[in-house]
């Protein structure tokens, strides 16, 4: 069964339709980010969360991600249930989620991409420049959903 739509931007009228999907994802996502983040060295998720805190910018970021995550699927959901959505213009957001997961947030802590990368000085140069990474991500999730049309007034 459809709800009625809100008025008001599309991507709250999804979140609002919705909130325990947006709810449930960007918890679930908060809740594995660190640890997919200090998978090789989990006995130093305490310093990531440490370090985190002591970058306001970088707390900024991982928050705005972990929002954005959850409204983008809140706002998948809601277009599935409206007919309105194409998987093609979803793959952004994932992107941009899988993404942030290889970058990561903490320029001082080894990221997925340290590991997957074969020079030392390439692993370097991700994780100093890891927040414009993340800086990247935002956008690619803030164009996932542009164009799921969820910056429309409906």
């Amino acid at each position: 069964m459809t709800e009625p739509p809100t008025p008001g931007l599309r991507l709250l009228a999804a979140a609002r339709a919705h909130p325990r999907v947006a709810l449930a994802s960007a918890l679930a996502l908060a809740a594995v980010y660190p640890v997919v983040q200090n998978i090789y060295q989990l006995h130093n998720i305490d310093l990531w969360f440490e370090v985190l805190l002591h970058t306001p910018l970088n707390l900024g970021l991982l928050a705005g991600f972990v929002a954005l995550f959850g409204l983008s699927n809140s706002l998948l959901v809601y277009n599935l249930r409206h007919g309105a959505c194409k998987w093609r213009d979803s793959s952004t957001g994932w992107a941009g989620t899988a993404m942030a997961f290889f970058f990561g947030v903490c320029p001082g802590c080894a990221s997925l991409a340290t590991f997957v990368v074969p020079s030392a000085s390439a692993a370097l140069f991700i994780n100093t420049n890891s927040t414009y990474f993340m800086f990247l991500v935002l956008g690619l999730m803030l164009l996932a959903v542009h164009l799921n049309r969820g910056f429309r007034r409906e």
